[in-house]
């Protein structure tokens, strides 16, 4: 059985090895964000950290122990392609940040001065920075060429992902009532037009 292309050619090793470095740099960054309200968070940060943790973990178990799931062709292929949609995974989660300002925290919290923000990616989705993150996550399993790292890696952050989008729509429409509920029915949750 062939080793992962990751795993196998240096150059393969630096250019995945990047992009996850540059997830994981944007993440330290934005952990560090803090708002002055209070934490309604409800352990739901650990539990997206943990899923994107086992996530990750998983989907190289299964790039190396699934051989019958190896992306058929060229190996290059899946993995320029994973590590494009970690960049476009990347520079949503980014403008997600960028659109929301101030009011971005890593925690649960409605800070003082807060809106509800509907422009840029908030326009048709209400959680576009978790969507960057779960393309980050579902890129790296495309990345390492096999059909059941892709799943797990899209797949195994969604539960804990789900949680947090629970108590922070419950925690804005506390906050904002019905011109949450309003923009709430107006937008999908993570996919465009899907959901």
């Amino acid at each position: 059985m062939a080793r992962p292309l990751v795993l196998a050619d240096p150059a393969a090793a630096s250019l995945v090895g990047s992009a996850l470095l540059a997830w994981l740099l944007l993440e330290v960054r934005l952990a560090r964000r803090g708002g002055s309200g209070p934490d309604l968070d409800e352990g739901s940060r650990t539990a997206v950290l943990l899923g994107y943790a086992a996530a990750l973990v998983a989907a190289v178990v299964a790039a190396l122990t699934a051989p019958p799931a190896v992306i058929p062709g060229q190996r290059w292929t899946p993995l320029v392609l994973g590590v494009a949609v970690i960049a476009a995974g990347l520079a949503l989660r980014v403008w997600a940040v960028r659109t929301l300002g101030r009011w971005f925290t890593y925690t649960v919290q409605v800070v003082p001065g807060q809106r509800v923000v509907s422009s840029g990616p908030y326009h048709r989705v209400r959680h576009p920075s978790y969507t960057g993150a779960l393309l980050c996550s579902g890129g790296f399993g495309l990345a390492l060429g096999n059909w059941l790292s892709v799943a797990l890696g899209a797949l195994l952050p969604v539960p804990g992902v789900l949680h947090r989008v629970r108590i922070e729509e419950r925690a804005l429409l506390r906050a904002f009532g019905t011109e949450y509920a309003d923009y709430r029915d107006r937008t999908q949750h993570l996919v465009p037009w899907v959901w």
